[in-house]
């Protein structure tokens, strides 16, 4: 696209711009380009299969990244040049990896740990592959304008959602159909499992605002505000020819108005700061250029925004329900707010472990919260309550790093386009990081991702102003023992394709997982238990398939009136040792400990329920019933 845009003006796309940079060998820039494809298909995978809060796509993704990091050492290995980016983010990477590694370790929700600890790993591989592979400008934009195309098409989808009233949302995941198979001369129900097209129902209280691929708007929100930077320096403070920049503008443009079309408060709050930051860093460039003439359309930028806020009464209506008893969305924050405080001073050092708030929450929620609650809407508090002080410091310390390198912006005169991209990156994760008091956006696998990939852009870019020599460790003495450099490639090769393979399993204990939910729900209960079954033996520690193995055998003995119910009860023993906190296993396992007429203990594990959830009044309720069945046992005797 920027070639022949370049060819369509008959200019050169940057003016005799980049000598600095060593020259690419053809053997490297293959390599490269094979990261590149990948990381493309990552960064449009993502946030397109939902933002990838499914397990299936997860798993996908995660196998992407690995192959990615394959392709890396292989690519050190046959030139011979392995190296490290010189950079001290390095070490809080490291560091929250360990400290993940090691809490996941302990942890005793370990299906649910490992589900965080993958996401944390594939965060830091991602950000080590930019830093230690693109180097060159070309790949930055590159990176860059495949996510300007992605918002442009999420915000065109969220504009037509908007104006349509359409109360759905498109986007790619795993798609499953029932189909007859004949086996031994009878016919046999079995799924067929896809990658495809497949839509989802917006929640109510969505009401039509633009969501894109995401159900939530607040998440489309949340990953336009991290691309809207970018549009706006690539547009202004860039040398591309004017038609380029005019395109990319216009662009802009559009992503804002999807934006804006989110109605997510957090969004807009976040988004206008991000905006006033953008401003000041690019004021911060100081002596770059002889007139500054990105000024004028960030005033109309500024007032357009201000101005909608002002006299579109829709908009205008959003921002005035906020208030703690005037918007239900911002009371019921607040209240989970001040719910998680308890929980965190109860584990501040740290941390009730990986994932552990959602299952933790409930002990300590608010009576008026009667829905069930993932996230705490704020990601700082949500860092404390799982990693204690000890991981959000590790955070933090990331984050400070980061803006310690906002200082080489005034000094670049030479490299304008290196602080726009500067520009751009800072004012994204100044976005990211305003969003996070209202949300958990940096809990939704697609955000994330492309968050890490912003913060890896900025740091290579600033250690690649002048030269590559000095910013990496070169490890002269391994390259220059051929052997050497390929029996280090070999182990760490091996070790990816042991993930690569392990994720592959995981992979496949989804899809029979699924493909057995959907057996269930057509009530072809022994199709269903050989799919489940197999989803077992590829992952057996994930609580969700026992407990689908006991709903199945439940329902069998329930209605091909066989009285024990023993074997069900014992698959929920199995989902409570792989996650304790699951009060709804608790109180399922009760109901048929009151069919098999064992009251005392059904009246046993109904208060375990009620001690993990307070709240949950049908819990109550049922107690009540098995503790009236025993007193008149006992007045019965």
């Amino acid at each position: 696209m920027i070639g022949f845009l370049s060819v369509m003006q008959n200019k050169p796309l940057f003016r005799n711009y980049a000598k600095n940079f060593r020259s690419e060998s053809k053997p490297e820039k293959v390599f490269n380009i094979i990261l590149l494809f990948l990381m493309g298909f990552v960064l449009v995978f993502t946030p397109l299969s939902f933002g990838t809060v499914s397990e299936a796509s997860l798993y996908i993704s995660h196998i992407s990244i690995l192959a990615m990091v394959f392709v890396t050492i292989l690519k050190m290995v046959s030139l011979r040049k392995l190296k490290l980016i010189k950079s001290f983010t390095l070490v809080p990477v490291f560091l929250f990896v360990a400290y993940t590694a090691i809490r996941c370790f302990f942890s005793d929700i370990p299906f649910h740990s490992r589900i965080e600890l993958l996401k944390v790993i594939d965060y830091a591989l991602i950000y080590l592959v930019v830093i230690n592979n693109f180097q060159r400008k070309k790949y930055f934009y590159a990176i860059i304008f495949i996510t300007i195309l992605i918002g442009l098409f999420l915000s065109s989808l969220g504009v037509i959602q908007y104006f349509k009233e359409a109360n759905k949302v498109y986007g790619v995941g795993l798609s499953n159909e029932i189909v007859s198979i004949p086996v031994d001369g009878h016919q046999q129900q079995d799924v067929r499992s896809f990658f495809g097209m497949i839509t989802k129902q917006k929640p109510e209280q969505y009401g039509f605002r633009a969501s894109g691929t995401f159900v939530c708007p607040n998440h489309l929100a949340g990953y336009l505000e991290i691309i809207i930077p970018f549009g706006l320096a690539m547009s202004m403070l860039t040398r591309f020819v004017f038609g380029f920049r005019m395109l990319t503008a216009y662009s802009t443009v559009l992503i804002m108005a999807g934006w804006v079309l989110t109605y997510s408060r957090g969004g807009w709050v976040s988004g206008i700061i991000m905006i006033i930051a953008f401003s000041v860093f690019s004021y911060l460039r100081g002596e770059t250029r002889s007139e500054n003439r990105w000024v004028l359309p960030l005033v109309i930028i500024i007032i357009a925004l201000v101005s909608l806020g002002i006299f579109v009464k829709p908009i205008q209506m959003r921002l005035l329900e906020i208030s703690p008893t005037g918007d239900t969305s911002a009371s019921t924050r607040i209240r989970i707010w001040a719910d998680t405080i308890p929980m965190i001073s109860d584990k501040l050092i740290l941390g009730h472990g990986p994932a552990g708030f959602e299952w933790h929450y409930p002990r300590y929620k608010h009576q008026e919260t009667n829905r069930k609650v993932t996230y705490t809407h704020n990601d700082y508090l949500n860092a404390l309550a799982d990693y204690g002080l000890i991981g959000t410091v590790i955070i933090l310390f990331f984050i400070i790093l980061l803006f310690m390198k906002a200082r080489k912006i005034p000094t670049l005169f030479e490299h304008p386009d290196t602080q726009a991209i500067m520009v751009g990156c800072l004012s994204s994760v100044i976005g990211v990081l305003i969003h996070a008091l209202f949300d958990f956006n940096n809990h939704i696998y697609s955000n994330a991702l492309l968050f890490i990939v912003v913060c890896g852009i900025f740091v290579s870019v600033t250690a690649n102003v002048d030269t590559d020599e000095e910013n990496y460790w070169k490890f002269e003495k391994i390259n220059g023992n051929f052997l050497f450099l390929f029996l280090i490639g070999l182990i760490l090769a091996g070790i990816v394709a042991g993930g690569i393979m392990h994720g592959r399993r995981l992979l496949l204990s989804e899809i029979y997982f699924q493909q057995g939910k959907i057996l269930q729900s057509q009530i072809f209960w022994d199709e269903a238990l050989k799919k489940y079954e197999l989803a077992q033996e590829y992952d057996y520690k994930n609580p969700n398939i026992y407990g689908k193995l006991a709903e199945v055998t439940a329902a069998k003995n329930l209605f091909r009136v066989k009285i024990d119910a023993h074997e069900a009860i014992n698959y929920y023993d199995t989902a409570l040792k792989y996650n304790p906190y699951e009060s709804d296993y608790m109180f399922k396992k009760a109901l048929l400990l009151k069919r098999e007429q064992k009251f005392k203990e059904a009246l046993d594990i109904i208060d375990a329920a009620i001690a993990q959830e307070p709240t949950n009044e049908a819990y109550r309720v049922e107690r009540k019933k098995i503790s009236d069945i025993l007193q008149n046992k006992r007045s019965s005797f």
